[in-house]
């Protein structure tokens, strides 16, 4: 019944006022209600300005026993009319919103694919998106020989592996790259949100000690393989939204890209050295036994 009065609202784009207890809709949408029953009814389409729908807003009974009149009817338009500038200004602050993001996103992204710095990128994946992100510390560790070492931490231009802050961190860091996959942990009603007790236990302990309420982890990784963990945390359990979540992960594909190239770049002055040391041995191995012979005796 009460769909059946809204879906005529939105249908016609027309107000609708029912002030008579025995309106066939309205004993439908009572039904077999003897408390509660509806006597009234007001009902407006809440309209953009170029004529979209956007709502149907609904008043039903009066807290005085008497109908809904015209008058009820005319301030229910006025409130709609209100109400439909209010979204159409909060959409607007949206749109603004995304578009921040994306720019951010371009801006971010140009920044750790411009250089082979790998410490250049690390700083700017961890303080970049704060932008237009409010998290209290980001953080990206790195496999090195097997092991997860904290390469970057927003807000630090040098970490000291062995401060304890660093450690715990570090903790919590090879705990979710246990898992291979995103883990978002938040607190809510003061308890820990989580699927495993371990993980509830592992983070109960280090929200308390670290006064974060927010944990959300994600794995940098690519078909060779795991190069390591990125996380972001916060006082605030509910930091991040479906936007910031999306950014998120695209920012930790471009992280895990430019870390590959940065690594690899890392190598090449090995292979510089290594190359005329590799074409004199060939060299030497392509003389004649009696030359090669000649040259170690004159070396000796």
């Amino acid at each position: 019944g009460g769909d059946e009065i809204i879906k005529q609202v939105a249908d016609s784009g027309e107000a609708v006022l029912i002030a008579d207890p025995g309106d066939e809709r309205l004993q439908r949408r009572n039904g077999s209600l003897t408390e509660g029953a509806i006597s009234s009814l007001a009902a407006v389409p809440v309209l953009e300005r170029g004529g979209s729908l956007v709502a149907v807003l609904e008043c039903i009974n009066k807290d005085d026993g008497n109908p809904l009149d015209d008058d009820d009817l005319f301030f229910l338009t006025t409130i709609s009319e209100t109400a439909a500038g209010a979204l159409h200004n909060a959409s607007l602050m949206e749109a603004e919103k995304k578009i921040q993001i994306l720019e951010t996103l371009v801006e971010v992204s140009s920044e750790i694919t411009s250089t082979l710095n790998l410490e250049r990128v690390l700083q700017v994946v961890v303080n970049g998106p704060q932008r237009i992100m409010r998290y209290d510390r980001a953080a990206v560790a790195l496999e090195q020989k097997g092991k997860l070492q904290v390469k970057a931490i927003s807000g630090k231009t040098e970490i000291v592996q062995s401060d304890p802050e660093v450690r715990k961190l570090r903790e919590m860091l090879e705990y979710s790259a246990i898992f291979d996959k995103d883990l978002w942990i938040t607190v809510k009603n003061e308890m820990v949100q989580a699927d495993r007790e371990e993980t509830r236990t592992k983070f109960a302990k280090y929200f308390i000690d670290t006064g974060s309420r927010a944990w959300y982890a994600v794995p940098l990784a690519d078909d060779q393989g795991r190069l390591g963990v990125l996380a972001f945390e916060s006082t605030d359990p509910e930091f991040l939204g479906e936007t910031q979540f999306e950014f998120i992960k695209v920012l930790a594909s471009q992280a895990t890209v430019a870390v590959r190239n940065a690594g690899l770049y890392a190598e090449v002055p090995l292979i510089g050295v290594l190359e005329p040391i590799l074409q004199r041995k060939r060299q030497f191995l392509a003389m004649e036994k009696r030359r090669r012979r000649a040259v170690i005796a004159l070396a000796v």
